[in-house]
């Protein structure tokens, strides 16, 4: 419980500008070891994951903690849904996240909270600062041929790119001067600390455009 507390308060410091607050509803915890180490991006176990737990309606974001420990989620920090897809399917609305990427969890550097923030606002309103990354990183694990050859190529070309950006960012020079310290941005949790002034101002259009 404290984890989930704690990553409320993470999403409300990072959305405070953006005018926008997030309450938690509910909590409801379920023992599916299938569902855990399985779920991936359009997959069985997702579905299944989704149709028996998915609460509330477009206000209302839905966030799974599993495993990603096995088939096409295997090691992702976590993935979610766009805005335009929740008016023809909002069963499939919502954040999957890696449960150790909590604040306080074991998935250092990206274990204070931020990748809930940076999926959060794929769902919200998708406009990160990387362009074409998000959507290329997602949409590439989502479409991914079931061949272990094509899967480990794309997964280290995604890697290399994430060490560059953090070479850049966290490495070269110190994070409060890095370009990309943007929530939406692929670098390490204590060096994202904002969303730019056009990203708050999308967030409320695509929100009343897409879930109210």
């Amino acid at each position: 419980d404290s984890q989930i507390d704690d990553q409320i308060s993470v999403l409300n410091n990072a959305y405070a500008n953006a005018g926008i607050q997030w309450t938690l509803a509910n909590t409801t915890r379920t023992v599916n070891a299938d569902w855990f180490n399985n779920a991936a991006p359009e997959n069985a176990q997702q579905t299944a994951m989704k149709e028996a737990l998915r609460q509330g309606g477009g206000a209302d974001l839905n966030v799974y903690s599993v495993g990603l420990k096995s088939g096409d989620g295997e090691g992702l920090l976590g993935y979610a849904t766009f805005p335009a897809q929740y008016a023809d399917a909002p069963q499939d609305d919502g954040v999957v996240i890696n449960y150790s990427s909590l604040p306080g969890g074991a998935h250092a550097p990206y274990n204070l909270g931020q990748p809930v923030t940076g999926w959060a606002s794929t769902t919200l309103f998708r406009a990160d600062v990387m362009g074409t990354v998000t959507p290329l990183a997602t949409l590439l694990l989502r479409k991914v041929l079931r061949t272990a050859a094509l899967k480990q190529e794309i997964l280290a070309q995604l890697q290399a790119l994430t060490q560059s950006v953090r070479l850049l960012s966290c490495v070269v020079t110190p994070c409060s001067d890095a370009p990309s310290d943007n929530f939406m941005d692929y670098t390490d949790d204590s060096c994202m600390n904002d969303f730019t002034p056009g990203q708050a101002e999308r967030a409320a259009s695509q929100i009343n455009t897409y879930r109210l």
